[in-house]
């Protein structure tokens, strides 16, 4: 009776320390799929939280042929901060953008100034409570107040050493409007 004893104890000691073993293996393999960090992911943490505009500069074509551009730049003035949000996923926009707009009209002589002014805007049109992603590594906005088919918005976004560049490319096919914007930021 005691060798039955000894056998069956023996036998529950290698089923408990395989049942043991099996469960740490298992617990193992579950810990370490949840670790795993996907890039977007990556891109997504380091794009959350404030940015402050640093830079600010535009060329835009104002008629097909009225040979006629703005020049637009950053005027000392401007206190706009973006800040991506995590959950929704949106951008929102604070302060505002104070630019100095330049009309140039091109002649034969050169370019003319036509006009000068200087601009304000309380949001960023293109992104202010835009939606934001990112997918294969590149960050996705989606333009907020687009109101025409006729007009084209693409916004491509990189980000290298603490600075945010959004680069807007505008047209408005109707009208031979066009041109690009460029905002820089940095982490606040």
């Amino acid at each position: 009776m005691k060798k039955i004893f000894k056998k069956h104890n023996a036998f529950s000691f290698y089923v408990h320390l395989l049942v043991c073993l099996f469960l740490s293996l298992l617990n193992f393999s579950c810990s370490t799929e949840e670790n795993i960090v996907s890039p977007d992911d990556l891109v997504s943490k380091e794009l959350i939280g404030k940015w402050v505009l640093i830079d600010y500069e535009s060329e835009y074509t104002l008629h097909r042929d009225s040979n006629e551009y703005l020049i637009s730049e950053l005027y000392t003035e401007s206190t706009n901060k973006i800040e991506f949000l995590e959950s929704p996923k949106v951008i929102q926009s604070e302060g505002y953008v104070k630019f100095e707009s330049k009309q140039y009209k091109v002649t034969a002589s050169g370019n003319v100034l036509v006009h000068q002014t200087y601009f304000s805007l309380a949001d960023i049109l293109y992104y202010s409570n835009a939606k934001w992603y990112v997918e294969e590594g590149q960050v996705i906005i989606k333009p907020t107040n687009v109101d025409s088919e006729e007009s084209m918005i693409s916004i491509n976004v990189n980000m290298l050493n603490n600075t945010l560049t959004i680069m807007v490319t505008e047209s408005i096919l109707d009208e031979g409007f066009q041109g690009t914007t460029i905002f820089k930021y940095q982490r606040e």
